[in-house]
């Protein structure tokens, strides 16, 4: 579904906007969450694939990322998801839904730059 919308790599969702509040490495229209298990790290693709993982973000899959997302416990396997071994010591981590670290993760709609919001941001969380 991605690909018939022209998204393959997350350079295809790269955004220039200088008034946005992310630095110009992460104007992305899209943020996912992924708990690393492998580490127990929460990780916000494409913003920590450098980082975290010793990869290019514009040239990482978007569809990795996100089925990495998805895996929820339980019902799906775990995403193996490829690093550099330079950076991490491994050729790869073990990923799933990101809820498991971080269930409601509004914060990475929060400005950082002193500078007021340009709109609210709003949340649902629904819980049983």
């Amino acid at each position: 579904m991605l690909a018939g919308q022209g998204v393959h790599i997350w350079a295809d969702l790269k955004e220039d906007d200088p008034h946005s509040a992310p630095l110009p490495s992460q104007r992305y229209k899209l943020v996912v969450i992924v708990s690393d298990v492998s580490r127990g790290l929460l990780l916000r693709l494409p913003w920590d694939y450098e980082a975290l993982l010793g990869r290019d973000p514009n040239t990482a899959s978007v569809a990795d990322a996100i089925r990495a997302c998805v895996s929820i416990s339980f019902f799906f396997r775990p995403w193996i998801m490829p690093t550099s071994p330079a950076v991490i010591g491994h050729n790869y981590i073990v990923c799933c839904d990101g809820g498991i670290l971080s269930n409601f993760s509004m914060s990475i709609f929060d400005r950082h730059d002193g500078r007021p919001a340009r709109w609210p941001t709003l949340g649902v969380k629904l819980s049983g």
